[in-house]
C-alpha cells in the first residue's frame, strides 16, 4: 500500500492511502456545532476523517488535499445521521 504525505501548515504530516477502492468515493458532510463547523467524511470502510474548523468550503479544501486520489461527494441526506450522532450537530 501507498501512502500520499501532505504536509500541513502545523508541521504535522498527514498521510493518506493511495490505490485503495474503498477510497475512490468518499462522502462527506458538513455541519454546525457548539465548537464550530465539523466535516465528516465516510469511504466505503466507514469513517475516513472528522476535520474541525471555522468555514465548511476550508474544511471541503482540506478534505480534497488529504484524499486526492478520491472522488467527493458530498451527501449531506446520508451523512446528517453520522454528525448528529459523533459530532454532536446542533438541529
Amino acid at each position: 500500500m501507498e501512502l500520499n504525505t501532505i504536509e500541513k501548515s502545523s508541521g504535522a504530516p498527514i498521510y493518506a492511502r493511495t490505490n485503495d477502492s474503498a477510497l475512490e468515493e468518499i462522502a462527506f458532510a458538513t455541519g454546525e456545532t457548539e465548537l464550530g463547523t465539523v466535516l465528516i467524511a465516510r469511504s466505503g470502510v466507514g469513517v475516513c476523517s472528522i476535520i474541525m474548523g471555522s468555514d465548511g468550503d476550508d474544511l471541503s479544501n482540506d478534505l480534497a488535499e488529504r484524499f486526492p486520489e478520491s472522488r467527493l461527494v458530498r451527501d449531506n441526506a446520508k451523512l446528517g445521521a453520522t454528525l448528529h450522532r459523533d459530532a454532536g450537530r446542533r438541529p
